[in-house]
């Protein structure tokens, strides 16, 4: 337990626990539980959320579980007059754009409301109790929250962009959120929202939102560039699930009474919550996957294809040579991919998606390539004919390109690019792909061609390799596809 508060103090976060409450505190967004006795002992009823935080953030989300597939999610924003927020019960079915779930039985109570630049959802949910998991000591939980220009939406099913630099998971001790009153401790008695008391296990001071606003430095004030977990275009207009209007889960008529001052929000440390970012923040872990796209996309979708082009269109001495290193640069830069990937398949819980398992069988497959080229290429000089291992790694080699430049679609997907990336990689892959299929073609045919006349070299070769006996004089045999039976 003094681990995990070091380790969140360290990392600049904070939580809190209260009597009847547990929070946890990042960025200037708070995160509190309240869980009755009666809901904890039964396994149903009513569970209470507070989500508050400065209205410099687009929007702030908070969701059960530790991914967001699958993942029950709540996110609140200001209304259209911006004095209210605006609940939206959302379930995520990927790393894609969570949609409105209308089966959530959640609803605002009094105290919700924008005050003092923060907006504040008091939350009672009666679906909660078997989808967060309320009695546990570290229950696993997600967050997200986009920094820019307030949304301002009374809609439940508004399009929201892509959450950056604020994100991840936390764990939070649910054991302290036991409620013995069984009432909302998030609103006082005259309707506005009570102003927590500290705990022993932590403390909580006011510090300008300023100080706290989390991405106002690379977000602030810009127009998002995409959304879903990974990025993409922004859409416009209503999302195509949005099939009514839907009244929205808000009371117009109630405001919120900041524990703060004006311009101030809370920040503390605690043991009740810890975050992980595993020592990565959102940047790093964007640019990393930036860089696993774009040396994988280029290792399948163009560098395996040119040496293996080059193989059967070009024609020069130690042709065979520059295939072979020109393959293994290849997969050395596929395997720097590689490695980025599953580290970002871990970090994201995404190792069950089909686009990392089919990247795995890629690395292990392209690790016979070589050994098969070298026997290729041994037993041709030697018998001047394909064999088993010809056979095997030629075909190899075009499986392992094809589903390379599949995989990479499956990876767009999966990151939820925006059109214009699967585009580009669709037309460039394809030219390519069409290039490599048209020298398949041609290398077979030229191949077909030289064994039916084949040069006299190969003929006096083919000869002595008959008599087994050593040829008369040695061949300046030239091992290039064009001009040979390989």
């Amino acid at each position: 337990m003094k681990k995990s508060s070091v380790a969140a103090a360290l990392l600049g976060l904070s939580s809190s626990a209260y009597a009847q409450s547990v929070s946890a505190s990042q960025n200037g967004i708070t995160y509190s539980f309240s869980v009755p006795d009666t809901t904890a002992s039964s396994g149903s009823g009513d569970v209470y959320i507070q989500i508050s935080g400065p209205t410099s953030f687009s929007y702030i989300a908070l969701g059960s579980g530790s991914q967001m597939s699958g993942s029950n999610m709540f996110v609140i924003y200001t209304n259209s007059a911006g004095n209210n927020v605006t609940l939206s019960p959302r379930k995520a079915t990927g790393h894609s754009q969570p949609q409105f779930d209308s089966s959530a039985q959640a609803v605002l109570t009094e105290g919700s409301g924008v005050s003092n630049n923060v907006m504040t959802a008091n939350i009672r949910c009666s679906s909660c109790a078997d989808k967060f998991d309320i009695t546990s000591s570290s229950a696993s939980l997600i967050y997200a929250a986009l920094s820019g220009s307030p949304l301002n939406d009374d809609s439940t099913s508004a399009t929201i962009s892509q959450h950056t630099n604020t994100y991840g998971t936390m764990t939070m001790d649910m054991t302290q959120a036991k409620n013995s009153a069984n009432d909302n401790p998030f609103v006082s008695s005259n309707g506005t929202t009570a102003t927590p008391t500290t705990g022993t296990s932590g403390t909580q001071s006011c510090v300008p939102i300023s100080q706290v606003s989390g991405e106002s430095n690379s977000d602030s004030g810009a127009t998002p560039t995409g959304f879903g977990f990974f990025g993409g275009s922004r859409p416009t207009g209503r999302p195509p699930w949005a099939t009514g209007t839907g009244y929205p889960f808000k009371r117009a008529d109630s405001t919120s009474s900041s524990a703060c001052p004006s311009g101030y929000v809370l920040s503390g440390s605690s043991s009740g919550a810890s975050f992980n970012n595993n020592g990565f923040n959102a940047s790093q872990q964007k640019n990393m996957l930036m860089a696993h796209g774009i040396m994988a996309g280029l290792a399948f979708a163009v560098f395996f294809p040119f040496g293996a082009i080059s193989i059967r269109l070009l024609s020069f001495p130690g042709l065979v040579w520059f295939h072979a290193a020109f393959q293994v640069f290849a997969y050395v830069f596929y395997i720097i991919a590689f490695g980025l990937g599953i580290w970002l398949a871990n970090q994201l819980h995404l190792m069950g998606e089909a686009h990392p398992i089919l990247g795995i069988v890629l690395f292990i497959l392209l690790f016979f390539m070589p050994v098969l080229g070298q026997l290729h290429h041994r037993n041709f000089k030697k018998f001047q004919t394909r064999t088993i291992p010809s056979f095997a790694h030629i075909w190899l080699g075009r499986i392992v390109i094809t589903l390379g430049i599949i995989n990479g679609g499956l990876g767009l997907k999966l990151a939820n690019n925006s059109t214009y990336g699967p585009k580009v990689y669709g037309v460039v892959a394809g030219i390519i792909f069409a290039i490599y299929l048209a020298s398949i073609v041609i290398g077979e045919r030229r191949r077909a061609r030289t064994l039916r006349n084949p040069p006299k070299y190969d003929e006096v070769l083919l000869q002595d390799h008959r008599n087994m006996s050593p040829p008369t004089s040695p061949p300046r045999h030239r091992e290039y596809y064009g001009h040979s039976a390989k």
